[in-house]
């Protein structure tokens, strides 16, 4: 349990130091622009440029600024009433910062011209937003603004390459201003591009006060986002006793916004606003016992490493990371009024670091949570894009897609590679020899070529899949070369009126229990991955049915059925039900509450 904990407490602090790395601030730091100045009379296809103005300091955080002198408000065109949550961050004042100077800049400019077709030098402006549609599921976008003209069709290109994924649901790119893209699914890009900026909500009620000019600033309404918070710290469980609380933290806050001024002088706020004054205080008391935590765990190690007469070089990056762990923490003021608690930094080392590591610990659970629910809905739509593929390939040939075999029964190429023509994939499928098997050098060369349907998002690799049939006398799909007459029964593949593969006979008919009551192909754990030409499935042993399934996560895995339906079971399925599950013709009833 410690090291568990100890691994999920490491991802925070990871994830801390890196927006820390972002957000660093030097003194004597270059002054900022505003932001564009929101819509008026100008024309929407105008690209606006941002103006520069003289670096402000915040008198404090519990007294915002309201002068003739504040920078315009942000710019809320495209953000609608349905957004819970806006990140907003303008990189120029931190590019600017001598500290970043003195990185390589240019090599983060390269990465980001190759990898994104952006223009650092250029970009104005990000808002990444998010929202929790009817299903519960979460809904990203992202709004960039830019100091010039973007090329469209580049872009467009980018955002394609960057997700390497198809269909309805995935991820695309609009330019609604020369200056402006916008990047999320289509459904919500088109209520985006509608978008006026006068709606109204929570959320951009906090927008609207938000100074233009900070560096970064944050704004969340935790209510819609509660159900994927409870689930993110679900995942992180079990806990140590420090953090019995954890679990209740959704419940107590109701608001919650950070912001980060770069200037002369650096200036950090994060305000949280609870349900009532006792939440408040609750949750003052958690982000104490997180930071008495992280200190004890810091000593520990190092009087771990002393006590072992480790050389000082390898004490020394302990040491320096306790160092400035307090130095960062005692540069943070806490105050709480009434419901509301504000964590507020300022100084040249600035307490920017801290408000942005606090930020990230408390945030990365939703973070995660979402980019969690996202891949899983890929993986679902790839699925149901196979089980089309599937009835497709069943209309035409009279049975499902199997592995091929020559006339000595020897394997060939897989289910995924005769399924190509009905996942739009014709031109590659054309250039597979099918009398040669996966590994020939011919068809070895074309295993880089894994198309986007068999990739799923949690796993990353060129060539392999985990969409895997499973095979067995228990199965729908047999798991190798029957008798010396199934050539004459299955799907036969001819070249110059000879035969040169052919592929085992699973139909409509051999399926007695029921479409919707069989699985047809599975999402197997990683360690089953397998080059997705290879002949090559997951067996299904009786007796132990979960073997090479879990996932990821160890939860669950996504099953797609015979229907062409996907369901995702989780590992806590009976496994009486789940061999039922898997055996097309046993007779057997499916219990209608999994167990």
């Amino acid at each position: 349990m410690l090291t568990r904990s100890l691994r999920s407490l490491r991802l925070h602090i990871v994830a801390g130091l890196a927006v820390l790395l972002t957000f660093t601030p030097q003194s004597h730091a270059q002054r900022r622009p505003a932001a564009p100045a929101q819509r008026g009379a100008r024309p929407a296809t105008e690209a606006r440029q941002p103006a520069a103005t003289k670096p402000k300091t915040a008198s404090k955080a519990a007294a915002p600024a309201n002068t003739a002198n504040r920078p315009a408000p942000l710019d809320l065109r495209y953000i609608t009433a349905d957004f819970a949550l806006a990140v907003v961050v303008h990189p120029q004042p931190v590019l600017a910062l001598p500290l970043i100077q003195a990185l390589p800049v240019e090599l983060a400019q390269a990465v980001a011209q190759e990898q994104l077709g952006v223009d650092l030098s250029k970009l104005h402006e990000v808002i990444v937003l998010l929202s929790i549609d009817a299903a519960g599921e979460p809904q990203p976008a992202v709004i960039a603004r830019f100091t010039a003209p973007v090329d469209q069709a580049a872009v467009e290109q980018h955002v394609r390459q960057l997700f390497a994924r198809e269909g309805p649901e995935a991820p695309m790119a609009i330019v609604p201003e020369p200056n402006t893209v916008l990047v999320g699914r289509r459904r919500l890009l088109e209520k985006m591009f509608l978008a006026k900026g006068d709606a109204d909500s929570p959320l951009l009620q906090r927008l609207r006060k938000i100074d233009a000019g900070a560096a970064a600033a944050a704004a969340a309404v935790v209510s819609p986002l509660r159900d994927e918070l409870r689930h993110a710290i679900a995942l992180l469980s079990p806990l140590p006793p420090a953090f019995d609380d954890v679990a209740g933290l959704p419940a107590l806050v109701d608001f919650a916004q950070l912001s980060i001024n770069v200037g002369e002088k650096t200036e950090s706020a994060f305000v949280f606003e609870c349900r009532d004054e006792k939440s408040a205080a609750r949750l003052e008391a958690l982000i104490g016992n997180t930071i008495k935590f992280a200190s004890d765990m810091l000593d520990a190690q190092l009087a771990q490493i002393q006590a072992r007469g480790a050389p000082a070089t390898e004490q020394a990056p302990l040491l320096y990371a306790r160092r400035m762990f307090r130095q960062t923490v005692d540069s943070v003021e806490r105050q709480r009024a009434g419901n509301r608690l504000t964590l507020h930094g300022r100084g040249e080392m600035g307490a920017a670091p801290a408000m942005a590591a606090v930020a990230a610990g408390l945030m990365l659970p939703a973070v995660q949570s979402a980019r969690q629910a996202a891949m899983r809905n890929q993986s679902v739509n790839n699925l149901k894009m196979i089980g089309i593929a599937f009835h497709n390939y069943h209309d035409v040939w009279g049975q499902f897609p199997t592995s091929t075999y020559d006339k000595d029964g020897k394997p060939l190429l897989s289910w995924r590679v005769h399924i190509l023509p009905f996942i739009e994939q014709q031109a590659l499928y054309q250039q597979f020899h099918l009398d040669e098997p996966w590994d020939s050098d011919h068809n070895k060369a074309l295993i880089a070529r894994l198309p986007n349907t068999y990739r799923n998002p949690t796993f990353v690799d060129a060539e392999r899949t985990l969409y895997l049939a499973p095979i067995g006398p228990a199965a729908v799909f047999p798991g190798g070369k029957e008798d010396g007459n199934a050539v004459g029964q299955a799907v036969v593949f001819r070249k110059d009126n000879a035969v040169v593969a052919w592929a085992q006979k699973v139909s409509m008919q051999n399926i007695t229990d029921g479409t919707s009551n069989t699985i047809m192909v599975v999402e197997a754990d990683p360690e089953e991955a397998t080059v997705w030409t290879r002949p090559d499935d997951l067996p299904i042993d009786p007796e132990k049915p979960m073997a090479g399934l879990g996932g990821l996560q160890k939860t669950g895995f996504n099953a797609l059925y015979c229907d062409g339906s996907v369901h995702f079971l989780k590992t806590t399925i009976a496994a009486e039900t789940l061999r039922r599950l898997f055996n097309p013709r046993d007779g057997q009833p499916i219990p209608p509450d999994g167990e």
